[in-house]
């Protein structure tokens, strides 16, 4: 016989194992059926707390007297323990189980007593106040890494959180696997929201937009279903609304807001084979009209399946796209790519961007750590292997996953002093207080003008020579002449650069 539990329903489907005949349905709450038993003839099961013995020979079914208290198995098996042979699992995700003897119906439940061990983290983010929160596979709990104190502390009843936002000062939860939205106000367990519902379980992205009140959440439909939804969540009247498939047959999967839109992007892996017959793609829509217009935007990417990470700067979006790391322009509509790594595995949550105080965008994909110069598109792998998810901590830190490890990524941080960069070798900053020429050093150390400078312009000063009035020397070759009346000359303050060290 060929048992087949059908999800999210309590019937489980049985079926001739030679012939695939449908046979008929089994009522369990159990997650499935043990093996055949010892005696070659039953297979067991849990329905409302009680064990049923079904005869394969007679289909009769027997409910056990003895019941398990409010709960139902997750597994069942048998175990050899001496000479006697019991039925034995699990009952939740809690470390309880059962050890049951078929022929005395004797009973025994209890929980296994084991030291706290890491389990992989699966999911960060930086929460409005100041503190690093992980959500790991299987563990309820929520990790809580608190930077100034570096101590570790933990929420109880949180669930498998798939994505994180802040929005206005408060945290946003989107929690697998009954799509379920809620607000947390640490130290407490988060505050049940509302589910999603509409056949969906992932809400894989959220982000909130300036100036409004909305939370945006992107969402990946549960098994058997086929395409995602965008929710939006009225955070001050409470009333959220779907809008289901508005991608046909995809999942929205990242978010993020720019300017006056929301920016969203999908993955064609959404419970169908679309694999080249449809492109994911990168939409937008006003942030101010949640029910309004989505527009797809032309991303001239070839053949994308998902677009799995969206960030964006003042100027443009960027994002991950199989693999490929992408700027796209508002303004232009160009995009910039190069590519990260070869190949990407899974439907979402593959991928993750932050951009740094240095002003490089960070990211990981497919395990690898990396970042790159938005300007120049010069990437640099910093770790190759076993590098998940980030985040960007208020205080400026970047933190990665690793299994169940958590890392820190210290990066450069800009310091800034007036309209440029305070720089380490630099002595010292010129700003034009009128027209004056910029010289060029020749070989023969004679100076040429390279050009006329106008008032207000700002230069990096690496070097003083005591030559004709005294040259600053701010690089590259070139000079300004010392003058009071043109030229206004400082030394940066101790302060600016104990920011460099």
């Amino acid at each position: 016989m060929l048992f087949a539990k059908l999800e999210n329903k309590h019937t489980i489907l049985m079926f001739d194992a030679k012939t695939y005949k449908f046979k008929g349905e089994l009522t369990a709450k159990s997650r499935g059926v043990s093996k055949l038993a010892p005696n070659g003839n039953d297979v067991y099961y849990t329905n409302d707390y009680h064990f049923q013995k079904m005869d394969l020979q007679t289909g009769k079914v027997t409910a056990s007297r003895k019941a398990l208290q409010g709960t139902e198995a997750v597994s069942l098996d048998f175990v050899k323990k001496g000479s006697k042979t019991y039925l034995a699992g699990l009952l939740g995700n809690t470390g309880t189980f059962f050890t049951y003897d078929v022929a005395s119906e004797e009973l025994v439940v209890d929980r296994f007593v084991l030291p706290e061990a890491g389990v992989p983290i699966y999911n960060l983010a930086a929460g409005p106040d100041g503190n690093i929160y992980t959500s790991s596979y299987v563990s309820e709990k929520m990790g809580v890494y608190h930077p100034q104190s570096k101590t570790f502390s933990s929420i109880p009843r949180v669930g498998q959180v798939e994505s994180f936002a802040t929005v206005n000062g408060r945290f946003y939860l989107g929690v697998y696997p009954a799509g379920i939205i809620s607000e947390l106000k640490a130290p407490s367990s988060p505050t049940q929201l509302f589910t999603i519902g509409n056949g969906q379980n992932r809400p894989v992205a959220m982000t909130g937009a300036k100036g409004t009140n909305y939370l945006f959440i992107g969402t990946h439909p549960k098994s058997g279903e086929i395409g995602g939804s965008l929710t939006i969540y009225d955070t001050i009247t409470r009333n959220h609304s779907v809008r289901r498939n508005i991608v046909k047959d995809q999942s929205v999967i990242s978010l993020t807001a720019h300017q006056s839109y929301v920016y969203g992007s999908t993955s064609i892996f959404s419970g169908k084979n679309l694999e080249g017959k449809q492109n994911a793609v990168l939409f937008r829509m006003k942030s101010t009209s949640p029910a309004g217009k989505i527009e797809i935007l032309p991303l001239g990417i070839k053949n994308p399946r998902m677009i799995h990470a969206l960030v964006s700067d003042t100027k443009k979006i960027y994002g991950l796209s199989d693999g490929n790391f992408f700027s796209y322009d508002p303004q232009t509509k160009k995009t910039q790519t190069v590519n990260i790594v070869k190949n990407t595995s899974g439907r979402f949550n593959n991928g993750t961007l932050v951009i740094g105080n240095d002003g490089l965008i960070y990211g990981t994909v497919e395990g690898t750590l990396f970042s790159v110069h938005p300007g120049t598109f010069k990437k640099e792998i910093l770790k190759s292997t076993g590098a998940e998810r980030l985040t960007k901590g208020a205080d400026g830190v970047i933190y990665f996953t690793s299994k169940d490890e958590l890392f820190s990524l210290k990066t450069h941080q800009k310091v800034m002093w007036g309209k440029t960069e305070l720089v380490k070798g630099q002595i010292g900053k010129a700003t034009m207080k009128q027209a004056a020429t910029l010289w060029k050093r020749n070989d023969d150390g004679t100076l040429e003008k390279a050009r006329t400078l106008k008032a207000g312009e700002e230069f990096r000063v690496y070097r003083y020579l005591a030559e004709k009035n005294g040259l600053y020397g701010v690089g590259g070759g070139l000079f300004i002449e010392k003058s009071t009346s043109s030229v206004l000359y400082e030394t940066p303050s101790k302060s600016k650069l104990a920011l460099l060290k």
